[in-house]
């Protein structure tokens, strides 16, 4: 890391204004660049706090949508139980590699 990027300070957003901002994209159709701009907010700093928003209000569509028996949701609801799935079996193998490597390297394994 250079100097330069050492020395910039981040700057702090209220909660009120990263919930004014989420709400602009999540419930009044902005853009993060158009919402970001008009707050002034980095569009992709925007975009990380409308993330968890948008996931959370997927799976609550989903949600409603297996209640239902609707085939979208259902299949929807398939693709992401896969990704949770492909993600611990990926967690899974890291850890079996390092336990693996701490056995055989670190003097006395994992304690």
């Amino acid at each position: 890391m250079s100097d330069a990027t050492r020395n910039v300070e981040r700057k702090q957003y209220s909660q009120e204004l990263k919930a004014e901002a989420v709400g602009l994209v999540l419930e009044q159709g902005y853009t993060c660049d158009e919402a970001g701009q008009k707050l002034g907010v980095p569009p992709k700093t925007l975009a990380n706090w409308a993330r968890p928003h948008r996931k959370q209000n997927r799976l609550k569509q989903i949600s409603v949508g297996v209640e239902n028996n609707d085939p979208t949701a259902l299949r929807a609801q398939i693709a992401e139980l896969h990704k949770q799935l492909r993600r611990a079996e990926m967690e899974r193998d890291i850890l079996k590699k390092f336990s693996q490597y701490a056995a055989t390297q670190m003097p006395g394994g994992l304690t």
